[in-house]
């Protein structure tokens, strides 16, 4: 019989990123709501912070990131470079009413992360 523990808090989070990335899991990316990010490898876990916006929709944000993650990971980024790839993806989401921002593209992120 399986059991869960519901992670209350970010210092949960980080700790199971810590024993996922020693674990089998390569690269682990947890996600912090407003506190940003833990992500990191067997090495080393990080965390990345958010850029404070004020957001108009929240649905589909997790999706949003992890397309970003498919994304960085087919183009062979670093996993500081994913994770700000998967951010901003997020970010363009949360801008919008709908949870798919109808013009999202891989110019819209790049412009969120030279801004």
């Amino acid at each position: 019989d399986r059991k869960s523990t519901r992670l209350n808090s970010s210092h949960d989070q980080i700790s199971y990123a810590v024993f996922c990335s020693k674990k089998k899991s390569k690269k682990v990316f947890i996600t912090l709501g407003i506190d940003g990010v833990a992500y990191g490898d067997k090495n080393e876990i990080y965390i990345g912070k958010n850029n404070i916006i004020s957001p108009v929709n929240t649905n589909g944000a997790g999706d949003a990131f992890m397309a970003g993650i498919l994304y960085g990971e087919t183009k062979g980024l670093e996993l500081y470079d994913m994770m700000q790839f998967a951010s901003a993806c997020a970010q363009i989401t949360i801008m919008h009413k709908n949870a798919v921002h109808p013009d999202i593209c891989e110019q819209m992120v790049l412009n969120i992360l030279n801004d």
